[in-house]
C-alpha cells in the first residue's frame, strides 16, 4: 500500500540516511513486482538477497537462506536481516540458535504500521500463542513505547478487549473479564502515559490517534494484521523483534513489496548505539 499521506516514512528515512546499511532479506522466490519495490531500497540502504540470484543485486544462493542470514549477521556482513520468504519454523530456529534460547521474541513482537491518513500503529499482540495474559501485554506495551521513544513519536496507548462497559451487566463473563483486565492495564500505565480502554472499538481508538493499540490476544491480532494487509488497507513496515539487540525483522511471506522493511531495518540499525 501506497497512501497519499504518511507520517513515518520521512521520519523513517531520515535515520536510514545518516548512514548507509546493508540489509539481509530471505528471498527463495522472487517476482518482477519484488524486484521492482526492492529497487527502491537502493536509494537508502545496499539490499543482500539471501536464497536466489537476482540480477543487480548482491545475491547469495542458497537452500537454507535462514542459516545464511543469521551467520551474515554473525559475522557483521549486514546490519540487519529480514525474515522476507524464509519458512517461519527454520527461521525462529536459526533465531533460537543465533541467541542461545536466551532470548523470548514473543514478548516484543510488535507490527509497525501507517493507515491512508498517514496514523502510526504499533499493533500486537500479534502472535497466536501470546498476549493471552496482562503479563505479555505489559511486556509488550514497554518495547512498543520503547521504539517510538526512539523514533521521537509521543505515545498513546488503546486496549481493547471483548466488551464495552455498557454491556458488561448482560455480557457473558469470560466476554467481561476481558474488559476488567483491560482496566488493570490501564491503571498500572495512566501515571505514564495516555491510556484508555476502549472495549472492542478497534476504529475509535484509531480516530483518537492512538498509536500503540493492544488487541484482545495474540490471535486475534494476527487475524488483524493478516486482513488489513490482505485488503490492501495498511501500510506494512514490518514486525521488528524488539527485545534482541541485532536488528531482526519478520514479515509475511506471502507479500511481494518488502522495501518497507528495508526503510524499516536501516532505520533501527542508526538507533543503536
Amino acid at each position: 500500500m501506497r497512501q497519499m499521506k504518511t507520517t513515518l516514512e520521512p521520519v523513517l528515512l531520515k535515520l536510514a540516511q545518516l548512514r548507509r546499511q546493508r540489509v539481509g532479506l530471505g528471498l527463495t522466490r522472487p517476482t518482477d513486482k519484488i524486484i521492482a519495490y526492492l529497487e527502491k531500497t537502493k536509494q537508502f540502504c545496499d539490499p543482500v538477497l539471501v536464497g536466489r540470484q537476482v540480477p543487480g543485486f548482491e545475491s547469495i544462493v542458497s537452500d537454507q537462506p535462514h542459516e545464511i542470514l543469521f551467520n551474515l549477521l554473525k559475522e557483521n556482513k549486514v546490519g540487519a536481516i529480514i525474515r522476507g520468504q524464509v519458512s517461519s519454523v527454520p527461521f525462529r530456529d536459526s533465531f533460537n540458535s543465533f541467541y542461545e534460547g536466551k532470548v523470548d521474541p514473543g514478548d516484543a513482537f510488535v507490527s509497525v504500521l501507517e493507515d491512508n491518513e498517514g496514523r502510526v500503529i504499533l499493533l500486537s499482540p500479534v502472535t497466536n500463542g501470546r498476549g493471552w495474559n496482562n503479563e505479555d501485554k505489559i511486556l509488550l506495551i514497554n518495547a512498543s513505547v520503547g521504539l517510538l521513544a526512539k523514533l521521537g513519536i509521543p505515545v498513546k496507548i488503546g486496549i481493547l478487549n471483548y466488551s464495552r462497559e455498557e454491556e458488561l451487566a448482560h455480557g457473558k463473563d469470560f466476554l467481561n473479564k476481558t474488559f476488567f483486565e483491560a482496566n488493570e492495564l490501564i491503571d498500572l500505565f495512566k501515571e505514564k502515559y495516555e491510556i484508555k480502554n476502549f472495549g472492542i472499538d478497534f476504529d475509535i481508538a484509531l480516530s483518537e490517534n492512538c498509536n500503540i493499540i493492544i488487541e484482545q490476544n495474540g490471535g486475534t491480532g494476527n487475524q488483524v494484521i493478516r486482513s488489513l494487509v490482505f485488503l490492501e488497507a495498511i501500510r506494512n513496515y514490518g514486525v521488528p523483534i524488539l527485545n534482541a539487540d541485532r536488528v531482526i525483522i519478520e514479515s509475511m511471506r506471502a507479500s511481494e513489496d518488502f522495501s518497507d522493511h528495508f526503510l524499516l531495518a536501516a532505520a533501527l540499525v542508526n538507533t543503536q548505539k
